[in-house]
């Protein structure tokens, strides 16, 4: 994980937002988040994050969430769920050879959406 910026969960309210990539080559990160006032309730973006792929097409790795610590604006625990993921890096996708037959059949199709327009444009 390379960065991470505030989500939309504050709505207003008074908060704060950190984030300390300081362990990353460790293969942690960490993100306090800490809003004053309301408790937050519904589907909720608390952090955007960037990872940046180290390694080959194809690769993956586990992406472990762990909440330390959720609580509400009394100081008392919440409930929560984790829904861990993997990220790959996507294989290369390589472009279809470009024949003259496919360069004929393109070359007439073009001609046939300019043949249209040009009709379209002489009826209006």
């Amino acid at each position: 994980m390379t960065g991470a910026t505030q989500g939309d969960f504050r709505d207003g309210a008074a908060s704060w937002f950190a984030f300390d990539d300081s362990n990353a080559t460790n293969g942690w990160v960490t993100i306090n988040i800490f809003v004053m006032g309301r408790d937050l309730s519904g589907d909720l973006i608390l952090a955007d994050v960037t990872l940046e792929a180290i390694g080959s097409p194809g690769d993956s790795s586990p992406l472990i969430l762990e909440i330390m610590v959720l609580a509400d604006q009394s100081g008392y625990n919440k409930e929560f769920a984790v829904d861990n993921g993997t990220f790959t890096i996507p294989k290369a996708v390589t472009a279809p050879a470009f024949t003259k037959f496919g360069a004929f059949v393109m070359t007439g199709l073009l001609c046939a959406i300019g043949a249209t327009t040009v009709r379209k444009r002489r009826d209006i």
